[in-house]
Order: structure tokens, then C-alpha cells, then sequence
């Protein structure tokens, strides 16, 4: 039986056989789920049968036109179900191509040929001792250091996170607006049993903070950052470490979400991480091409 593919609007989905997609697919994540979309973008989907596979669409506009774009704070719009066929492939190709005049968003499958493949940092979290010999030998070094003065603490503290962050990283992460971690704060605040707030202390002060979404036998790394002393304490390396001591042996996977900067990339990697390529989807139509080299190079960062 040939299986429809569809374009639904927002208010065509059923959240209900939507998030029953992702609690039973091998390929969901947490930010797949509706109230998780919801809160972070307006967003629509292309099905195929009765929510036997889909994928999820945020809309954006811009400059007059519809766009999909990548969400803050959400890693991926990936294919969630069973994987499709060549003929299905390219009905979601068409239906993705019709409805969007500028497209720029990340997905798990090279679902439009003119994707490119980029790095995703994953640690499978074994016993804390086999991830410990996978370390690099600084690492190890950094960590066996900070144990002796550090302390962690589980909290719900995520403006704190915020404003470490801001401080630490928000002369290069202009993108980012102060509504979007005020939307990443509530949908913490609304969904506390999804998310892993850490403050790392020295002595009375605070060094670092991390926050995690977790879901789908993964632990997302969604926001971190040292102070100034934290950076010179090596405060963030052993936050990072206690969530491995957190969630050893338990069949979870820390997924760092990746980056193009080299000295990140090569961080991440000092833990033993192992790379899970994404296919970063790029495409305007022609009369929009002056536009979308102007968001690629400018408006991006701004």
C-alpha cells in the first residue's frame, strides 16, 4: 500500500500521534516533541501515513517571504520514523521546496542533495573509569586538578547560566536575543524533569554553569559557560565530568551538538567524543540569492 506524504500546517498536526511518533522512534530526540517545538518556534511538518515517519518544520519569515529556518536552542529538525524511500525521499524534497523560498536548517538525513555534512560531537557514557582513559592526557590532568577545590550542585538556577554565558560568549553569539533564553527559560521552567541545570562553585563562588536538556537516552548540551576565574580553574571540564559520574552506566549518550570552531571541536573531543555527522541544508530560490548571501555573511551574527 503506497503511503501518503503530506505537507500539514500547525494547526493540521495531532500533537498527540505526533509525540507518540517520538517516544517510539529510535531516530526522536527531545526537542522533537510538540510542547519542546512549541515553545521555541512556530513550526509545521511533512507526514507520511498516518504519522509513521515525519519531520518537523519551523517557519520563519523574512523579508515578506517564508522561511525555514533553524530554531535556537533546537540542534536539529530531524527525520523522526521509518527511514523513507527513494520515491518518498523526493516527495518530501518537493513538498519542502514548494512551501519555503529560503531554507538554512540542520537534519539527520541528506534529505536535499545540495546539503553539506557537518560535525555532531556524541559520547556514549560507559563506566566513568573506561571514559576516563579515553581522555587526553591535559584533560585528565585539568580534572584531576579541579576535583581537589571544586563542588557541583543540581539546580533550576538558569538565568545564572544565562548570564555566565552572556558574559563569557555574547560579544560572539549575536544571534542570540534576550528572548530567546527567555523562551529557553521557560520551556525549563515548564518542563523541569527534561532538563539538567549544574552550577559548578569554588570555595563560595560560582565558576561555571551548564545546562542539559535530556530525553530519548540523551543528554543534550544546550548552554555553558566558565567565569573569568572558572576559565583558569578549569571549572567548565569538571562540570562536564560530573555529568559523566551522573549518568555512567546508564545507557546514555552526552551529545555535545557540535561545532565548526576548531579550538571547540578539538575540546569536545579531548573527552573521547566520536563524531555523528548532521547535513546542514542551505537553498534560496534565484531572486532571493542577493538576500541570502547578505543573512549568510551579516545578518546571522547580528
Amino acid at each position: 500500500m503506497v503511503k501518503k506524504v503530506k505537507y500539514l500546517n500547525h494547526d493540521e498536526i495531532n500533537h498527540a500521534k505526533w509525540d507518540n511518533l517520538i517516544d517510539t522512534s529510535t531516530t526522536g530526540k527531545v526537542f522533537n516533541y510538540s510542547w519542546y517545538l512549541n515553545q521555541l518556534c512556530s513550526w509545521d511538518a511533512v507526514i507520511i501515513g498516518d504519522y509513521e515517519a515525519a519531520i518537523p518544520l519551523p517557519v520563519s519569515r523574512k523579508w515578506g517571504i517564508k522561511a525555514l529556518l533553524q530554531p535556537n536552542f533546537i540542534q536539529q529538525c530531524n527525520w523522526i520514523g521509518e527511514m523513507p524511500d527513494a520515491k518518498e525521499l523526493e516527495q518530501v524534497k518537493l513538498l519542502i521546496l514548494s512551501n519555503f523560498s529560503f531554507i538554512h536548517f540542520n537534519t539527520n538525513i541528506d534529505i536535499i542533495t545540495f546539503a553539506k555534512k557537518r560535525d555532531n560531537l556524541i559520547l556514549e557514557i560507559d563506566d566513568i573509569k573506561i571514559l576516563e582513559n579515553n581522555f587526553s592526557k591535559s584533560l585528565k590532568k585539568n580534572i584531576k586538578k579541579a576535583k581537589a577545590f571544586h563542588s557541583v550542585s543540581f539546580n533550576m538556577d538558569v538565568q545564572q547560566t544565562i548570564n555566565l554565558y552572556q558574559s563569557a560568549y555574547g560579544d560572539k553569539t549575536k544571534h542570540l536575543k534576550e528572548e530567546d533564553f527567555n523562551l529557553i527559560k521557560s520551556l525549563v521552567h515548564k518542563n523541569p524533569t527534561n532538563f539538567i541545570n549544574i552550577q559548578v562553585n569554588y570555595k563560595e563562588e560560582t565558576t561555571a554553569s551548564l545546562l542539559f536538556a535530556v530525553g530519548k537516552s540523551r543528554i543534550h548540551y544546550i548552554l555553558g559557560a566558565p567565569s573569568k576565574k572558572g576559565r583558569t580553574l578549569n571549572s567548565l571540564s569538571y562540570g562536564l565530568n560530573e555529568v559523566l559520574v551522573k549518568f555512567a552506566n546508564k545507557n546514555m549518550i552526552l551529545d555535545f551538538e557540535g561545532s565548526s570552531i576548531k579550538s571547540v571541536h578539538a575540546y569536545y573531543s579531548s573527552f573521547g567524543a566520536k563524531n555523528e555527522p548532521f547535513y546542514e541544508v542551505v537553498y534560496s530560490r534565484p531572486f532571493l540569492r542577493p538576500f541570502a548571501f547578505i543573512y549568510n555573511n551579516l545578518l546571522r551574527s547580528i
